[in-house]
């Protein structure tokens, strides 16, 4: 899968779960993709996008969550 398409589902995921902020790793499980791609997609989403934002994951890791 490629990195673009990657984000898109990365995105697309966070906008459906935004009640709460997600790592890599939990987002990765769900999606049953690789956690390290997903890590570098989602980096560069915080600062590519302004929509997302850093905050801490339910199991204590660093996470992000879609919106405010």
């Amino acid at each position: 899968m490629t990195h673009d398409v990657t984000e898109s589902l990365v995105r697309e995921w966070l906008r459906n779960h935004q009640s709460r902020p997600y790592c890599s790793e939990c987002v990765a499980r769900e999606l049953k993709q690789d956690a390290d791609l997903l890590r570098i997609v989602m980096s560069k989403l915080v600062f590519a996008q302004h929509a997302y934002w850093a905050q801490h994951c339910d199991c204590g890791k660093r996470g992000f969550k879609y919106g405010r």
